[in-house]
């Protein structure tokens, strides 16, 4: 069987989407060594950043001009000049498919809060994803969550609906606590416990105007001896960030590191305290596996998916109260004890995530899939 595979975000620091490209194409090179994978890439960068050296997958750089005609144009001649029987869409599907397709769908924050969204990118995102549901042979939804929003959304699709988790987020790996934070003080200047953020840096989709104000009132209540950080890309939305730490009077106490790459995520999760991720909304969450995975405590939004992907092993807050997540946060920067309990529940509850088998789940798809 030959299988094209569409990622539009590997390559591009772009979080949660590129993370799912790369990581379950991975794990279908280490399943699969019978189908043909032909994989469409916008540049060279993007097919780089699988590290995938295996002769049944082969790489295409779309090189006609832009994007949009590069999608829209070049990529649909190629799926038939390559014999492609079916095409896997990880984030958008092209303008024209000519082949079954598969599509996933990561959440549905553009139709649910378009607010979140640049009204450019809102408009176009929202078409794309719409015409990727309602053309897909088969939508993978990564969360029994997202698929409920979904099928209220596309109730036309809801026999195509498959619910698809996804793994560990990225080979983050625990590192020994007292060097983890020992490397965060010398390259970042944390020197002092910490709770973290990880993810990209958007400011009402990820509520980091609720999470940067919910650790004023921490700092309130345990003077200067914790620091948040705040680790990701920033984003268009994040013009107004450093004026509202200022505002908030954290200069200093919230430190921003940019996008870094996993060894360095490794010891931001190991060495804190606690992952703070007060999420609006979020198809799966990769960053809480990531933090569970690591050891490291969580509080997270008690909305959309995430609290079916913590489970017992974190603690739940409300999203729109400051309040709400700075009393779950003080818990775990004074209750060692929970912490810890929380610490044996995470590394329980991430190993039920695995990119193997979200890999053999979609496989699957791909063979089941009338041709």
């Amino acid at each position: 069987m030959r299988i094209g595979y569409f990622p539009v975000m590997a390559g591009r620091q772009a979080g949660g989407v590129e993370v799912y490209e790369v990581s379950l194409l991975q794990a279908l090179a280490a399943l699969d060594s019978e189908n043909t994978y032909d994989v469409f890439c916008s540049n060279r960068k993007a097919a780089d950043a699988f590290g995938i050296d295996r002769p049944n997958f082969r790489f295409h750089i779309l090189t006609l001009g832009p994007r949009p005609l590069a999608y829209s144009v070049q990529l649909p001649v190629e799926i038939l000049r390559r014999g492609c029987q079916v095409l896997h869409s990880t984030y958008v599907p092209p303008l024209w498919n000519p082949v079954p397709s598969v599509f996933t769908l990561h959440d549905t924050s553009v139709f649910d809060r378009p607010q979140f969204y640049h009204a450019r990118h809102r408009v176009v995102l929202q078409w794309l994803q719409s015409r990727g549901v309602r053309t897909a042979r088969s939508v993978i939804c990564d969360s029994e969550a997202t698929m409920a929003s979904a099928a209220r959304h596309f109730p036309s699709a809801v026999g195509r609906m498959k619910r698809v988790y996804c793994g560990l987020g990225q080979p983050v790996r625990a590192v020994d606590p007292e060097t983890a934070r020992a490397f965060m003080a010398s390259k970042f200047g944390v020197d002092r416990p910490y709770a973290v953020y990880a993810g990209q840096l958007r400011m009402a989709h990820k509520n980091l105007d609720g999470l940067i104000s919910a650790f004023a009132i921490c700092r309130r209540e345990l003077g200067d001896t914790v620091r948040l950080v705040l680790v990701g890309k920033r984003s268009w939305t994040t013009s107004d960030l450093d004026g509202f730490i200022e505002k908030a009077g954290l200069n200093g106490s919230v430190i921003l590191t940019g996008h870094i790459n996993t060894d360095e995520l490794s010891s931001a999760l190991s060495g804190a305290r606690m992952l703070a991720f007060p999420s609006r909304s979020e198809g799966f969450g990769l960053a809480v596996v990531e933090a569970m995975a690591c050891g490291t405590p969580v509080v997270a939004a008690n909305a959309t998916s995430l609290p079916e992907v913590v489970g017992d092993a974190g603690i739940l807050v409300d999203p729109e109260s400051p309040v709400d997540i700075a009393a779950g946060m003080t818990r775990l920067f004074t209750d060692s004890q929970l912490a810890g309990e929380l610490r044996i529940r995470g590394l329980r509850r991430a190993c039920q995530f695995s990119w193997k088998l979200a890999a053999e789940e979609t496989l699957r798809l791909y063979t089941d899939l009338p041709h």
